[in-house]
């Protein structure tokens, strides 16, 4: 009942297009940040390069000076190189967005790319940049991200596989590539090549590329995926000397901090990821920001951080998973509306956006709205489909829950072993009008759930199905009473997640206001039936 929960966050980079790049990356593209000492030797060699391009004006100089200025504060006297590049044609984008750092401001250069909401759109324009600009791996990287968001993972693939054959130590194409790779399946994304597969083709190119041993960017990306796959990170001894060595902006180093603490964190060494996350919240971002905050709604670490004072408003992310440990489901089912709509791939942001809708802000269309957009993108989601189900039938989609119900159960293997899927069959049993097939199910969940001895799993059980035999009306009053004793203790004897203690406040709330509804036992010991005893019989430990 609680898989959602188990829904595990690592700080991956963003699906981010290079457009909306933060300059911080652009401007950090170097080998490292000056330290102080070295800083005035970097000035006096750039205003060698602009002396040269004075005397010899031409793109190639511009393109030293300004790809030199970036590392520095102040780039007043390196205007005219930038201005050259930025008025160029057929500059990368890269160099361009370099050109607008040295002269301090944005240029709206890209307004005319169509938004994700024209998505068809979008991959024509992108397609017609790729045939003018060839071997610029950022618009094939753009280009790879627009499909993914129509779910044509193929073609998103093989744009990628273009990017990085033009520039495999590219940092934006390695980063991007990084978290479409966790989006992808077991199906093949090319032919002879699985989704698994895939992954790895995809760690190896980040732990190969020359900027994993020093670029904290690349780093902070593989320490997480490698995280997210289970295996061993590579470049952690180079991150934790880059981390040392004070070469770089708080910025710059946010994520690679967040990466190491939330590896540190699962590994048991709280105190240490404890001081990696803080300091990943010097000066955040999003992700990291992101990151630190599900930490905390998660109880796994106390950050002791006042994460409204550092922007959490306009990260979706972050303050969604901020209104979820506060408790304010309604603020957290808009958060995570507005989160989807910027990554709509997300399995994660689907599956819990569906999951409270249903249990605990009660908006069955949101609900199903959650699941229709992610299984978009993600059609052999298990747990999308699942939810799917559940909400129609509690809306009361019985039949049409129940054959979607029979086409995930032949498509998913030991099926009849996942507490999830059992509990669900129990669901769609009592929303069809089977209730002896709904107690047989829930049983079965039940038994499930004492076997694998998690608390969380063995109440939530019980509380849908004590709700279900409610909602049916077959239960009588003596036996609801008692059930409904024991599980109120059960939840004040043992520490519950919120997302639970709240699901079953509601539902004792329904039971508390319709008691009278409830009909007299015509047998005193009606609890004792088999099935409804293994709802009341949860025990202590």
């Amino acid at each position: 009942m609680n898989e959602q929960d188990k829904l595990d966050r690592k700080p991956i980079p963003k699906l981010t297009p290079f457009s909306r790049l933060e300059d911080v990356e652009i401007a950090s593209c170097g080998p490292f940040r000056f330290p102080e000492e070295l800083m005035e030797t970097h000035r006096e060699y750039t205003e060698a390069l602009y002396y040269q391009w004075r005397d010899q004006p031409t793109i190639e100089n511009a393109l030293s000076v300004v790809n030199a200025a970036t590392a520095l504060e102040d780039t007043f006297l390196f205007v005219g190189p930038a201005k050259q590049v930025l008025s160029a044609p057929g500059v990368r984008l890269l160099a361009r967005r370099s050109a607008e750092i040295v002269l301090g401001k944005r240029l709206e250069a890209d307004v005319f790319i169509p938004s994700e909401d024209q998505p068809y759109e979008q991959i024509h324009y992108l397609r017609k940049r790729a045939i003018e600009h060839p071997r610029n791996p950022h618009v094939w990287a753009d280009l790879a991200r627009a499909h993914t968001f129509v779910g044509n993972m193929k073609a998103a693939f093989r744009c990628f596989q273009t990017a990085l054959e033009l520039a495999p130590d590219d940092r934006f194409t390695l980063r991007v590539l990084t978290r479409f790779a966790v989006h992808l399946g077991a199906k093949d994304v090319k032919r002879g090549l699985t989704g698994v597969e895939a992954q790895e083709f995809v760690r190896a190119a980040l732990i190969n590329s020359n900027r994993c041993k020093f670029d904290p960017w690349i780093q902070s990306a593989e320490i997480a995926f490698s995280d997210h796959l289970n295996k061993s990170p590579f470049s952690v001894r180079h991150a934790r000397s880059v981390l040392s060595s004070g070469n770089h902006q708080s910025r710059t180093t946010s994520e690679l901090s967040s990466a190491l603490g939330t590896l540190e964190n699962s590994h048991g060494s709280h105190k240490k990821a404890q001081q990696l996350i803080r300091s990943s919240l010097i000066d955040p971002t999003p992700n990291a920001l992101a990151q630190a905050t599900w930490l905390e709604s998660e109880e796994r670490i106390k950050i002791g951080t006042d994460l409204e004072q550092l922007g959490i408003g306009i990260v979706h992310e972050a303050a969604a998973y901020h209104e979820l440990s506060e408790g304010n489901w309604r603020g957290a089912l808009f958060r995570l509306q507005q989160w989807q709509s910027e990554e709509p791939f997300s399995v994660n942001v689907a599956a819990q956006g569906s999951f409270l809708a249903t249990g605990m802000a009660y908006d069955l269309e949101a609900a199903l709205g959650f699941c229709e957009r992610g299984l978009r993108y993600n059609p052999g989601s298990w747990l999308l489909r699942n939810n799917r189900i559940v909400a129609l039938s509690l809306q009361g989609n019985g039949e049409k829950a129940r054959a979607e119900l029979n086409s995930l159960v032949r498509d998913e293997h030991n099926w009849k072993d996942n507490i999830t899927l059992c509990a669900t069959c129990g669901i769609v049993s009592f929303a069809i009008g089977d209730p002896e097939a709904g107690r047989s199910w829930y049983t079965r969940a039940a038994e499930l759930a004492d076997k694998s001895k998690d608390i969380n799993n063995r109440f939530r059980v019980r509380v849908h199905w004590l709700h279900e035999e409610y909602k049916y009306g077959e239960l009588d009053s003596e036996s609801l009473k008692q059930i409904t004793s024991v599980l109120e203790k059960f939840s004040k004897r043992h520490r519950l997640p919120k997302s639970t203690t709240a699901i079953w406040a509601n539902i004792k709330s329904q039971l508390e206001d319709r008691s009278d509804l409830f009909r007299v036992a015509d047998n005193p010991n009606s609890i004792q039936g088999a099935r409804v005893q293994t709802l009341a019989n949860i025990g202590g430990d």
